[in-house]
């Protein structure tokens, strides 16, 4: 079997006042066998391949794509394709069938609902959907990939129905028309089993003051939200009724087997928390008393944003997010953040997680996740001392050398993406938080990506260095393989290598009118 070796290279240059040595650095390994960084100059020795600027061991299975094809407003995925034995990849694109269909009770009276389909075989952080609505009738039209596993969600307008499970439609061959249309067929409301039972608090005690929140100007005091959500956060319960010592009832649909409750209000002075998954079942649906961690009071919390280095005289300006943890994720409040004075909040008494996000104007990079406890009787501030901005600078070259202009750098991080262009010398410069890095430089074709993944400790220089690549050729077909279809979006994606849970672009292409594409792709 033979291997590609995509000679695209990767340059780190650091001076050792800033991290020691090269043996120091977070994406080198001291027991290596071989050096992990590798490029045009110095390339891998034998037995090993260059990809994605490292040395990786050639008896290491040769990795699968995926291509994903943009036509309008559609997307199709194909996995697993073998390019170890050639780059040239012919394709045509599956049909897509119509799906007609309802959505309407046993008595055959229609549902308005909104219909979310999601395809199965997506890749990692790419996902696929098709969305409709139902008319009046209940009736809707939908179009999707042949061949495809695909889920649908479904979620009734008003509160007369529950949501039902998620529905799977498995392997479509054709069009689902008149004669062989999706029916989804739910009970009438009076045919859904009436959960009931009674909130208590993190004390095992009766939830009293559950109902309403006092509101502080004295106007009618706000009504707390109860939920009841699946797994994937989906609201399943309707007719959700609780009262002031915490007797609560909600419907589901008989075939729903777990579900979680949720409290939360609209506002930071609202208590949030989520209940642990219960087991609904139709036989069974006295739930007795359910806890749930919701403490009772309140308290100020004060947040001030620190400068110890002056770097910046104005205001810091930005977002504050809270996340109460007993709602386990489920609820984020965010406000404003006004560095001229203290952030002042009234919260329920609790542990909080808050993540503070200065605009990247400022020159201040996000702090994430501070924990916090706000008690009741006790002065409650946090004071976020404000980190600055890294440098990340570099210079992307041709392989003679030659200044690489206007080739697009994209840095990726957990709450930042920055962008820039190289100037005339082939220069670039960004401001950027540290940690987990993953860096594009994209030049015009027919030149390949270089990509570069790591973890940023300080300000740092990247000399990349663009090679000719392996360029992947290949055709565009139309369902019936007789027409070639043009003007189409291709991806070439990595399952294997994600980041921030998404699949890595290995590069990017549009398919001629005539149906040809070529895409140059860097090492992997």
């Amino acid at each position: 079997m033979s291997r590609l070796i995509l000679s695209a290279c990767v340059l780190l240059t650091a001076s050792c006042s800033e991290f020691g040595s090269f043996a120091g650095l977070p994406w080198m390994d001291e027991s290596a066998e071989a050096p992990l960084v590798c490029n045009s100059a110095s390339p891998c020795p034998a037995n090993y391949r260059c990809s994605f600027g490292t040395c990786t061991d050639v008896m290491q299975e040769f990795r699968e794509v995926a291509i994903a094809v943009r036509l309008g407003d559609q997307v199709q995925h194909l996995r697993n394709v073998d390019l170890s034995n050639s780059t040239q990849f012919d394709t045509a694109l599956n049909h897509e069938r119509i799906v007609i269909g309802s959505f309407a009770t046993s008595e055959d009276k229609g549902i308005q609902a909104a219909i979310v389909a999601r395809l199965e075989e997506a890749v990692e952080g790419h996902p696929v959907l098709r969305q409709t609505t139902t008319d009046e009738e209940g009736n809707f039209r939908l179009s999707l990939t042949q061949g495809a596993v695909w889920s649908i969600d479904i979620m009734p307008s008003g509160d007369e129905i529950p949501a039902p499970p998620r529905q799977n439609l498995r392997q479509i061959t054709g069009d689902l028309v008149e004669s062989t249309r999706l029916e989804i067929r739910v009970p009438p409301a009076p045919d859904y089993p009436v959960y009931t039972g009674r909130l208590t608090d993190g004390e095992d005690q009766a939830v009293q003051s559950f109902g309403t929140v006092p509101s502080p100007n004295g106007n009618e005091p706000s009504r707390l939200q109860f939920k009841v959500i699946d797994a994937r956060g989906r609201h399943i319960g309707n007719h959700l009724v609780i009262d002031g010592d915490g007797h609560f009832s909600f419907r589901a649909h008989p075939d729903i087997t777990e579900a979680m409750l949720l409290v939360r209000g609209t506002q930071t002075r609202h208590p949030a928390a989520l209940s642990e998954m219960l087991e609904l079942s139709p036989e069974q649906t006295e739930l007795g008393e359910v806890s749930i961690p919701l403490e009772s009071g309140s308290s100020l919390l004060s947040i001030t944003t620190a400068n110890p280095m002056e770097l910046n005289s104005m205001p810091v300006v930005g977002e504050i997010r809270i996340r109460p943890l007993a709602a386990q994720g489920r609820v984020v409040h965010r406000i404003a953040l006004s560095g001229a004075t203290s952030t002042q909040l009234d919260l329920p008494l609790g542990h909080y997680s808050i993540d503070v996000l200065p605009e990247p104007s400022t020159g201040f990079a996000p702090i994430m996740d501070l924990e916090t406890e706000v008690r009741q009787g006790s002065t409650n501030a946090l004071v976020v001392p404000l980190a600055p901005l890294i440098d990340l600078t570099g210079r992307v070259v041709t392989p003679d050398g030659s200044p690489a202009i206007n080739v697009r750098i994209v840095c990726n991080q957990s709450e930042m993406v920055s962008e820039t262009l190289t100037d005339e010398t082939g220069a670039f410069s960004l401001k950027v938080q540290k940690g987990a890095t993953f860096i594009s430089a994209i030049p015009a074709p027919p030149s390949p990506r270089v990509l570069v993944d790591m973890n940023l400790i300080g300000t740092q220089s990247l000399n990349l260095v663009i090679d000719d690549g392996i360029m992947l050729t290949g055709s565009l077909m139309r369902p019936e393989a007789r027409e070639t279809q043009g003007n189409a979006v291709i991806s070439v994606l990595a399952p294997w290598k994600t980041f921030d849970g998404a699949a890595v672009v290995l590069g990017e292409t549009v398919v001629n009118s005539d149906g040809m594409f070529t895409v140059s792709l860097p090492p992997f």
